[in-house]
């Protein structure tokens, strides 16, 4: 808020407030105001309500105006059926002073991973009752919402996709984006490369127990009385209610940015060791420790001064500690320890010591588990069954059927899956075929089948993370120049034929001279401390002369997108890829997901 204060705006509310009423948004007829949403029909009526009441109470007085002046800003695309109905608002049209459509719609989470928030975006692309027309409409919104990322960027792309199987999103939204870019921008030969992929290309990363700190605090942690997690609308930031006190985990703790991505067992240490550097170089505590032997004045001021800073800093610390003690205790009391190094086992195909894991072996522990009646949940149970079926292959639809059975004897049954029995689980298991996951043994099945390739590993990972996901090969050969086209072929738009970009130009990034240039945002997705907006589906009230938004030049950089969703083991991944390659890679998705997101998509379809 500070941010949006010093560029003149002091008050930000929800557009679905009612406008000059109680506890609704204030009307304020000597100030202008800025509406940031997208262009929908529920929000095309909230801005006309707060015209239209003028209008019909005092049309000639302007002290019944909710604002001196209007400014419409549509962070997705202004549809012409919508902004029409506009028009017939007389008392806007004199005082609409700004009308624009900004193309931003994308939630920027992180400095280089950016989500669409897709509702349900496993049953939008993957669904068997799909019809052509709903399969367009879905393919058509999120290619043309990744070419607006890429638009705000200062780029142009050419397009590559992951070539699949039966599966072919990633070619459909790869060819409907360099249609849409050729219309744009009348060319798809681009500065930098755009590589689309989808949910099939790895069903085994979203299915695993990811250790890291972020993933493991939004994924496993349960409510209990010490700490409670609840959702926030930003996939990968948290709400936290500890000691009675609300704290919320995002970029503005610098904290949790830098530890958010390390496995637990290195984030732990690393928070205690810095609480404790904190506690002895903080003037405050000292001065306190040492009262009793004497205290100069001018220790004291300095005391006084640093009082705020390290009580923020405690409280931040405190938080994080708390945490990661409730972690550890759900780790050692979940059972957890069990399933996954199964789990790995099973990703991997090897044992953690580095030799090659027996079929048979891994079978055993499967069903062991699965036959557990103490510690294991049944949410687990399924989770497992899933992995076990996409890493090791199909089984017998007998086999399945008795393991199905077995799942009763589980604990805390989520309502999703008990609501139909054990028919459903069998039901989420036959959807996977929508990610090209074969699941029943048939009798053509061993001649017919191609050979799955073997997962990677990575040797100096702790025991419980030595799973590599998929998508982290395929950026660093991206980002090498190294990636296949029999891999991952450049996309061709059947409306012009384009060549493969040269080598030269992969990696490169140029701001196109018409138009872009002046767009206000820099080379990461998360705005600037000079460049902050407000969120989507907000009233702001502006004060004139406000300071302009800074332009920060771009840099060379790669985008990688998946449909279907991205697990924090993959958005991870391609943060490590950043560090290791000091390369700029723009990672996005339709939604961030996790196990359970990814369970219920495909309970869904």
């Amino acid at each position: 808020m500070n941010d949006l204060t010093r560029h003149g705006i002091p008050l930000v509310e929800s557009i679905k407030l009612p406008c000059g009423e109680r506890n609704g948004r204030q009307s304020l007829p000597r100030n202008p105001v800025i509406y940031l949403c997208r262009c929908t029909r529920q929000n095309i009526d909230y801005i006309l309500s707060d015209w239209r009441k003028a209008t019909e109470d005092r049309p000639k007085d302007w002290e019944v105006r909710p604002y001196s002046e209007a400014h419409v800003f549509f962070v997705s695309k202004a549809e012409k059926s919508l902004t029409d109905l506009l028009l017939p608002a007389k008392l806007l049209a004199q005082h609409l002073k700004s009308f624009k459509d900004l193309r931003m719609d994308f939630v920027p989470v992180e400095p280089h991973l950016f989500s669409l928030e897709v509702e349900k975006d496993l049953r939008q692309f993957y669904s068997k009752q799909l019809s052509p027309a709903e399969m367009d409409h879905a393919v058509t919104n999120v290619a043309t919402r990744i070419l607006d990322v890429v638009q705000t960027m200062g780029d142009t792309v050419t397009v590559r996709h992951q070539k699949g199987g039966k599966c072919t999103v990633a070619y459909q939204v790869a060819k409907k984006l360099t249609q849409l870019q050729l219309e744009r921008f009348g060319s798809n030969k681009g500065s930098t490369t755009l590589l689309i992929v989808d949910r099939s290309l790895d069903c085994v990363a979203p299915l695993l127990h990811e250790l890291t700190y972020q993933a493991y605090l939004l994924d496993l942690l349960p409510k209990n009385s010490t700490v409670e997690v609840t959702e926030d609308p930003n996939p990968t930031r948290a709400r936290v209610a500890s000691e009675g006190k609300n704290y919320t985990l995002d970029e503005s703790d610098e904290l949790w940015c830098r530890v958010r991505h390390q496995h637990i067992a290195d984030s732990g240490p690393l928070i205690s060791k810095e609480f404790s550097e904190v506690v002895s170089s903080s003037k405050a505590l000292n001065v306190r420790s040492n009262y009793s032997s004497g205290v100069s004045t001018e220790d004291m001021a300095a005391a006084v001064k640093d009082m705020p800073l390290i009580q923020a800093k405690l409280r931040t610390y405190q938080v994080h500690i708390n945490l990661h003690d409730c972690l550890m205790k759900t780790l050692k009391e979940g059972g957890l320890d069990t399933i996954c190094d199964i789990e790995q086992n099973l990703a991997t195909g090897e044992t953690a010591d580095g030799m090659k894991a027996d079929k048979e072996e891994l079978k055993k522990q499967f069903e062991a588990y699965l036959e557990s009646s103490v510690n294991a949940s049944h949410a687990n149970r399924v989770r497992l069954m899933l992995l076990y079926l996409v890493s090791q292959g199909a089984v017998s639809k007998d086999r399945q059927a008795k393991w199905i059975g077995q799942l009763g004897a589980g604990r805390g049954n989520p309502m999703w899956l008990t609501g139909t029995g054990a028919g459903g689980v069998a039901q989420i298991i036959n959807n996977l075929s929508s990610l090209d996951v074969v699941t029943e043994k048939k009798k053509w099945y061993q001649s017919k089948s191609k050979k799955k390739k073997k997962a990677r590993v990575d040797p100096e990972s702790y025991d419980w993370s030595r799973f590599v996901p998929a998508i982290k090969s395929i950026a660093e050969s991206l980002v090498g120049g190294e990636l296949s086209e029999a891999e991952c072929p450049h996309t061709v738009s059947e409306d012009h034929v384009t060549g493969a970009a040269s080598s030269s130009a992969v990696g490169r990034s140029a701001r196109k001279s018409d138009g872009l240039a002046h767009r206000p945002w820099g080379s990461s997705l998360r705005a600037s401390s000079d460049a902050k907006t407000p969120a989507a589906g907000t009233a702001a009230v502006t004060y004139p002369n406000a300071l302009p938004w800074s332009l920060s030049k771009s840099k060379g950089r790669f985008y990688i997108f998946m449909v279907g969703g991205a697990s924090y083991n993959e958005t991870r991944s391609i943060a490590e890829v950043i560090a290791e390659k000091d390369v700029e890679i723009v990672f996005g998705a339709t939604s961030i997901i996790n196990s359970d997101r990814f369970i219920r998509g495909l309970a869904d379809l």
